[in-house]
């Protein structure tokens, strides 16, 4: 009866260890990266009461006779597996996804291990375990690259950090040059020039062609109004003139003649003799001419020309007595000039003294029959009133200096009248901004008509100057890459996208799956700040629990393995945490096992006790 009652004694105590460790594991329901423990019971020593003997000739072979001793707890183990992970918002926070894996913190020397990833910055940057401050481990990255083979480091990200800028070096064009374009009439022209002024290509210059770069005399004669000696005015749009010059009219259908002795007589034969101010008709002298045109207009010949003859049929013709010309500036005389001769389309006003300036760029206004549209001009394409052009394209590519700073140059497209599958594309000198482009640049793209693929003309280059002394590196060269363009029907949709950016300056930054920091800077662009490093164990179970969520290694659970998370096989969910992989239902089916466990052991010692108490009251009796 001894060794029962010390037989349940063991069941009390261990069963009494279970509740301990099931009550644990409650009580850490919530922790963070908590993993659940459970025991395991073993029977102790037992008591041979009789040896097993074997069989012989003559009987049977014997159990032996043992009487178990109690049990004892076998072991307390820790389940490892992954609990879920509890979405938090926070940049700094990561769950585990693998059973395996621990973060790596340290206390100066001292090195421990964690599910843990409650992680936050401090005041000087550094990732450390929020509530400890022990220091998050990794490879702190330089210049964007991290060398994992090293020793780890305590993580620090540099919130003061910059971004150096970029200059641009290559400019990409993307997207689609429309197959659809078809070519359309020009019916206006309006020039942009170098000195900041416009100017308007008058409607009767359809012979001369236009190009974004060629240098135009703003004082070239578009136009020459004339006075003329019948008190008329005429505009003159061709030919050279000067005062004193006749500018012929319609025909004269009849001349009105007066006569000296105050008569007057119509004459209305074609091809007659002519007649003049002075001259004799019959008897008497002509004192005035009034002659009728065909065009319906009266023309009164002043008394004073007495040397031009005028006769039915012919044209009628005044002389010039002054001329206002107007220019391709815009400029019209207000004064009559009585001196001078002009030259119709020649750059002789004012008196011969040019004003020359560069097209930097035009506006074209095209008709494709019901509207009309506008489209600017291409540099490296000539335009003409009344010819035919495609319309144009222009992106906009932003483009870095060695400092940083952006400026934009257009970019533009055409197809090329007459050949189908070529396109101009061109880039045009000029300044934009603070950029200076000193020669424009052309190139011709070629395209498979049948499957819409470029086939040659895929690059270019243009050099880029910045003119103000910022320190800005000069004469920067930029490629333009032009292969990824396709001529598909459907919108033209090219665009231009360059690998430079401007300096940047510390944003915010971010954990990958992959444990990999990176940082975000006020340019847009985005750098490897440092990689988390991962720990792992043959036997993570055998791990020392040490306490706020810390484990150390021990001589059952292997030497840690230390490495990156792809290299460990680990991720994680960044701006989560684990949470804690207590099964209540379990743990609650376990308490009540354990309860009844320790109540019949209990049972045990009062049935032996009543059992011990009858044999006392067998003495008594």
């Amino acid at each position: 009866m001894m060794r029962s009652l010390f037989t349940a004694v063991s069941g009390l105590k261990n069963h009494q260890t279970r509740m301990d460790v099931i009550g644990n594991n409650i009580a850490n329901v919530n922790t963070t990266g908590y993993k659940s423990s459970r025991v395991t019971f073993a029977d102790t020593l037992s008591q041979t009461l009789s040896g097993a003997s074997s069989s012989n000739d003559n009987v049977g072979g014997v159990d032996a006779k043992q009487v178990g001793l109690g049990m004892s707890v076998s072991s307390i183990d820790t389940n490892f597996t992954h609990g879920s992970a509890s979405s938090t918002g926070n940049n700094t926070d990561m769950a585990i996804d693998t059973d395996n894996g621990l973060f790596v913190v340290k206390d100066g020397d001292n090195t421990y291990y964690t599910r843990n990833g409650n992680f936050t910055l401090d005041d000087d940057g550094s990732l450390v375990m929020n509530g400890s401050g022990l220091h998050l481990q990794g490879w702190n990255a330089t210049d964007g690259s991290v060398n994992p083979s090293g020793d780890t480091q305590n993580l620090k990200i540099n919130m003061n950090s910059t971004m150096q800028p970029k200059p641009t070096s290559a400019v990409t064009s993307s997207g689609n040059l429309s197959a659809d374009d078809t070519a359309e009439t020009i019916k206006n022209i309006k020039l942009t020039l170098a000195d900041g002024t416009s100017i308007t290509v008058p409607s009767t210059y359809t012979s001369q062609a236009y190009s974004i770069g060629d240098t135009v005399d703003k004082n070239q004669v578009t136009s020459l109004k004339a006075t003329l000696a019948d008190g008329s005015t005429t505009t003159l749009t061709s030919g050279t003139y000067a005062t004193g010059d006749p500018v012929p009219s319609a025909n004269i259908s009849s001349l009105k003649v007066t006569l000296s002795d105050g008569s007057t007589t119509t004459l209305d034969t074609t091809g007659g003799p002519s007649y003049k101010i002075g001259a004799t008709y019959g008897t008497l002298t002509i004192t005035g001419i009034t002659a009728n045109l065909k065009d319906g207009s009266t023309k009164i010949v002043p008394t004073s020309d007495t040397t031009d003859s005028f006769t039915v049929g012919s044209a009628y013709q005044s002389k010039i007595t002054g001329l206002y010309p107007t220019t391709l500036g815009g400029t019209t005389a207000t004064t009559a000039d009585t001196t001078n001769s002009y030259t119709i389309g020649s750059s002789d006003y004012p008196y011969g003294t040019p004003d020359n300036s560069t097209i930097s760029g035009m506006t074209l206004t095209l008709s494709d029959g019901t509207n009309s549209t506008t489209s600017s001009g291409v540099y490296g394409s000539g335009y003409t009133l009344g010819g035919s052009t495609y319309p144009s394209y222009a992106t906009t590519a932003t483009v870095y200096d060695s400092l940083g700073a952006a400026h934009s140059i257009p970019v533009s497209f055409q197809r090329t009248s007459g050949t189908g599958d070529t396109w101009l594309a061109s880039v045009a000198p000029g300044t934009y901004g603070t950029l200076t482009i000193p020669s424009g640049v052309t190139q011709t793209l070629t395209f498979d008509g049948s499957t819409g693929k470029l086939t040659s003309g895929g690059s270019m280059s243009v050099t880029m100057t910045v003119p103000y002394p910022n320190g800005a590196t000069q004469n920067q060269q930029i490629s333009l890459d032009f292969s990824n363009l396709t001529q598909y029907s459907g919108e033209n949709n090219a665009s231009a996208t360059g690998d430079g950016y401007a300096a940047g300056f510390y944003k915010d930054m971010s954990i990958g799956q992959d444990g990999v920091i990176t940082i975000s800077y006020t340019n847009g662009q985005k750098q490897t700040g440092g990689q988390i490093a991962i720990a792992s164990f043959n036997n993570p179970a055998g791990l020392e629990k040490e306490g706020g969520s810390l484990y150390s290694q021990s001589n059952n659970s292997g030497t840690a393995r230390v490495g990156t998370f792809t290299s460990q096989g680990v991720t994680v969910t960044p701006g989560a945490l684990e949470m804690s992989n207590v099964d209540i239902s379990n743990e609650f089916s376990d308490m009540i096992v354990t309860q009844r466990g320790f109540q019949a052991n209990s049972k045990i010692i009062t049935v032996s006790d009543e059992m011990l108490q009858t044999l006392i009251n067998m003495k008594q009796s």
